[in-house]
């Protein structure tokens, strides 16, 4: 039974994952009505759905709702809540706003029940990695080929590769680590995401020096190590430069000029129109995707915000606290120099810049490779080891 569970876990996740490559490809070249094996995009998330409710009931005695586990099922009665007493599409949003959560809660479950599921897991997305890789290509392609600026343009269709690199980073192999880091390094150049260009770097740290870990001569570590870095930093002005025309400093550049692509003034219109709300909206909030209703945009490119708005100073409490359980990990693993500390930490580091800048909890993509990798991580109660 655990097998044919894992089996449909990884099947339904993997669809899951390539509909979002899919997506975002589809996003790239303009053409957002795309279909995967003749289904649309959007009804991979039911298949997904089911199989996480029926593996969190089948294994339901293995959760103990302490730390995260704890905010996580009180997050799901709330947003639950939140959909059948404030929104009109019900069907359609329970589905969504429980997507993530019980995601984190399967993937618990299994790796909890057999250690092996974190090994299956990590080369399921290694496998996702490069058809992301693929399709990101191939949309720079077209960039090239068909937009005004063309490698100069920006695509949200980085995250596919940059969400994924916490579980490259748990694979045994050093050197392929480090390649494929590389890779996604180069690609999030080649991107124009500022975001994405922060956890790259926050990624490559402790990835180099790991791959230089077993040297005896410190010299010698020392001096690969330093070689490796500006190797790497050459890269980024090389094409940074030569191919993109200094586009990505320039966007560093502008945030203030711009607020940040226009996100300030997002950001205004919807503490505008919170502070604006009665108690009971402040309180409960207005609803799933209520953001969207404001006309400005149809999110607040900032998840405190959504949260804020779309469920009330309660779900912004549960949401927070979400947070710090996985800062509170964080240090849990660097206390015990646990092996696991760095891509923990850089995932965190992709949930954290993607709440403060992009939308997660509204959309339920990336957040639910995020949610995988946490539910396995303490499932198998840290004793994985890369």
């Amino acid at each position: 039974m655990k097998n044919i569970l894992l089996r449909s876990y990884e099947i339904v996740l993997f669809l899951f994952a390539i509909s979002i490559v899919m997506t975002m490809y589809s996003m790239t070249v303009g053409d957002e009505e795309g279909q995967l094996f003749g289904i649309s995009y959007g009804y991979y998330v039911l298949p997904l759905l089911l199989v996480n409710i029926i593996i969190c009931i089948n294994f339901l005695s293995c959760f103990n709702f302490k730390g995260i586990q704890g905010w996580l099922v009180l997050w799901i009665i709330i947003v639950s809540f939140n959909v059948l007493l404030l929104s009109t599409r019900k069907g359609a949003y329970l589905i969504r706003v429980n997507l993530w959560t019980t995601s984190f809660l399967s993937a618990y479950c299994l790796a909890r029940m057999n250690e092996n599921t974190v090994k299956q897991i990590v080369y399921l997305f290694l496998i996702i990695y490069i058809i992301g890789l693929f399709y990101f290509i191939q949309g720079k392609l077209f960039q090239l080929a068909n937009l005004k600026r063309g490698l100069e343009d920006t695509t949200n269709a980085i995250y596919c590769l940059v969400s994924i690199v916490p579980f490259l980073m748990l694979l045994k192999q050093k050197w392929l680590r480090l390649f494929l880091l590389i890779i996604a390094f180069v690609c999030t150049l080649y991107s124009n995401k500022r975001g994405a260009a922060i956890v790259m770097a926050l990624a490559m740290i402790p990835t180099i020096s790991n791959v230089f870990e077993g040297m005896q001569n410190k010299r010698s570590k020392r001096f690969l190590i330093i070689a490796t870095g500006i190797a790497i930093v050459y890269l980024l002005y090389y094409i940074g430069g030569a191919y993109l025309n200094g586009r990505l400093f320039e966007r560093f550049k502008e945030v203030e000029e711009t607020g940040g692509s226009g996100r300030s003034e997002i950001w205004a219109n919807v503490l505008d129109a919170y502070n604006s709300s009665n108690f009971g909206e402040q309180l409960l909030g207005h609803g799933h995707y209520a953001v969207s209703s404001l006309g400005n945009a149809t999110a607040a490119h900032n998840d405190f915000l959504d949260v804020l708005y779309d469920y009330g100073l309660v779900g912004l409490f549960v949401y927070v606290m979400i947070h710090l359980s996985l800062i509170a990990k964080i240090f849990k693993l660097r206390k015990t120099k646990n092996a696991i500390m760095w891509p923990y930490i850089t995932m965190y580091a992709v949930f954290l810049i993607m709440s403060l800048l992009s939308i997660l909890i509204v959309q339920q993509r990336y957040i639910i490779f995020m949610a995988v990798f946490w539910g396995c991580m303490e499932g198998c109660r840290f004793r994985y080891r890369s």
